[in-house]
């Protein structure tokens, strides 16, 4: 949709991907609850973030995705080479 709309730039759309399991860790690390109560909260919050989030991203259109399940190093090398190879097509 986005491509479709902007028609004076060109858009290139990436994807940067980790495993359920890798999500939910991140969200988790982001807040530390401070309560029992806090932490059900949170839990719920979070379950239904993967949810959306799943749905949501599925429809999206990208030209490519990246892998985050991996250390900050490998995904800029990855993002680099993806942005290089585009330029290459371009």
């Amino acid at each position: 949709m986005l491509k479709r709309t902007v028609t004076d730039a060109t858009i290139y759309i990436v994807a940067l991907w980790a495993d359920q399991d890798e999500r939910e860790y991140r969200m988790w690390k982001r807040i530390e609850p401070e309560t029992e109560e806090q932490a059900k909260l949170l839990h719920d919050d979070i379950q239904q973030r993967l949810v959306h989030d799943k749905e949501v991203f599925r429809i999206i259109e990208c030209d490519v995705v990246i892998d985050t399940n991996f250390g900050l190093e490998d995904v800029a090398s990855a993002f680099d080479t993806a942005l290089q190879t585009y330029k290459e097509v371009e």
